[in-house]
């Protein structure tokens, strides 16, 4: 069993894990995609315990994670700053290795992780929601074209 933590951004991520040999915590810097989180975690003993920082990533991490069958435990942000405190600089690498020690030790303050359904009904919503924006305001610039047409004088009139 591994237990990783992920400081995920759109381009790099920083992981941390313990080795399994030693117990000493190991941190590196890989790229955001799929790829890249299946090389690191197939070099890994499984199953996968991983805890990231909800961010505007996270869903699509979360979707490969889910591929890779990973144990995903969504971290509450503003309750890890609250942890990050007693620490003095804040860092990428310090994230990630409080988010392991705090998914080591059990005392992970854990976020809402909407089942792969619910998210998708979310997209349909949303989307369905941007169309109907879209369609109301086409409907008002051609009302309102209609309108300048019917009541701009004609060439006639002059």
């Amino acid at each position: 069993m591994t237990q990783i933590a992920f400081d995920v951004h759109q381009k790099t991520s920083t992981y941390a894990f313990l080795d399994p040999a030693s117990r000493q915590p190991i941190t590196g810097h890989l790229l955001t995609d799929c790829a890249s989180f299946a090389q690191l975690l197939g070099d890994l003993p499984s199953p996968w315990i991983v805890a990231l920082e909800a961010t505007r990533s996270t869903p699509a991490v979360c979707a490969w994670l889910r591929q890779l069958d990973c144990e995903i435990h969504l971290v509450d942000p503003q309750k890890l700053s609250g942890l990050a405190q007693a620490r003095s600089a804040k860092t990428d690498r310090k994230d990630a290795l409080l988010m392991l020690d705090a998914l080591t030790q059990d005392y992970l303050p854990e976020a809402y992780l909407a089942d792969p359904q619910v998210q998708l009904m979310r997209e349909l919503t949303r989307g369905h929601q941007a169309f109907v924006r879209m369609g109301t305001m086409l409907r008002n610039l051609l009302r309102g074209m209609i309108c300048l047409l019917y009541t701009s004088p004609s060439p006639r009139d002059s």
